[in-house]
């Protein structure tokens, strides 16, 4: 009898997904889950069903196994479920940044079920954080319309209220810098909290200041710009990011929008032209790709290169290029700057 032979080469295990892992960890949890956890998330359920004239509300202590629990056995009439927020809400928790506010959880009347706050059970349940939590008991099915109907606040509102000047537009260009990082595959968070989003915002607030001057100064004596102001905001912050000299930034950033290069063959010529061209009617180039090519060109000049070929422009907008500045760059000294 002969047999098949066995092949040397294994397929690789698939990575799961953050939806995947998350659930198989509260899976985990719930089979861990005391007879104390069912006991009171049964309490809480049949209270729920209890309230036939009038709400309730109260407080009682969540833990990570009863968490686990309704997340997972009584979550049935609830919005679609987003594992990124789970996992956002999760990483406060575990960091301590978690705080008591009028949102807790909600259940209905009509079978016990969960009504509000299915992604703060998952987090809960994920972060094995303990939390006595407000509660609302006795809501109907039929009113499930008039929830989540608020407006939501963005981190920018929390930056302005602790102080910060020009909140919102700091957060656009915060989340256009996050953006090309992501796009460029350079490891950033790519999805946060309004609390860690105006974190981001305050820490970060000397750098998008200055880039959002920088931008606004780079139009005001271009007659033909290629970039608005917004846009070499972006570029201005993305390279302040990473390690680029202000004034080599601004050199660049002028030459762009001036138009004034030394050759028609220099990197950042051929970054225009290329997308002045292909801008509408054509419409093939998006915002984030001209981004790429501008980026490109500004580190090819610096490194000193004087003719560059348009293939290289065009590839650095379909693959965006790292923007740090360049090592053994043209302007040694410019790193002490």
């Amino acid at each position: 009898m002969t047999t098949e032979p066995v092949s040397p080469f294994q397929q690789p295990e698939r990575q799961l997904s953050v939806g995947e892992r998350i659930v198989a960890h509260i899976q985990r949890v719930a089979e861990a889950a005391t007879e104390v956890d069912v006991k009171a998330v049964a309490e809480l359920c049949e209270r729920a069903k209890a309230c036939t004239d009038e709400p309730e509300l109260g407080f009682a202590k969540i833990t990570p196994g009863m968490a686990a629990l309704l997340f997972l056995h009584h979550n049935t009439f609830n919005r679609s479920w987003r594992p990124d927020w789970t996992d956002v809400l999760a990483r406060m928790m575990r960091d301590g940044d978690w705080r008591r506010t009028p949102q807790g959880y909600g259940f209905y009347r009509d079978d016990g079920s969960v009504a509000d706050g299915g992604h703060r059970l998952g987090a809960q349940a994920y972060s094995g954080t303990e939390l006595t939590m407000s509660i609302y008991f006795g809501m109907s099915k039929s009113d499930v319309a008039t929830l989540d109907c608020g407006k939501t606040r963005a981190g920018a509102d929390v930056a302005a209220l602790i102080g910060v000047t020009n909140a919102k537009e700091k957060e656009a260009l915060l989340q256009g810098i996050w953006s090309y990082e992501k796009g460029a595959h350079i490891p950033s968070t790519s999805f946060h909290s309004p609390g860690e989003i105006a974190k981001e915002i305050v820490s970060n607030d000397a750098l998008l200041t200055r880039a959002l001057e920088i931008g606004r100064a780079s139009v005001e004596d271009a007659n033909d710009p290629l970039l608005q102001g917004k846009a070499a905001a972006k570029v201005a912050g993305v390279c302040l990011r990473h390690q680029w000299p202000e004034t080599r930034l601004i050199e660049r950033l002028d030459e762009l929008q001036m138009g004034d290069f030394s050759s028609d063959k220099a990197p950042l010529c051929v970054a225009k032209m290329y997308i002045e061209d292909h801008r509408k009617p054509a419409d093939t180039v998006t915002p984030q790709r001209e981004m790429g090519m501008v980026i490109r060109g500004m580190t090819l000049a610096e490194s000193g290169v004087t003719n560059t070929r348009k293939q290289e422009i065009i590839a650095a907008g379909k693959h965006l290029p790292d923007p740090t500045y360049p090592a053994g760059q043209k302007y040694p000294a410019a790193a002490a700057e």
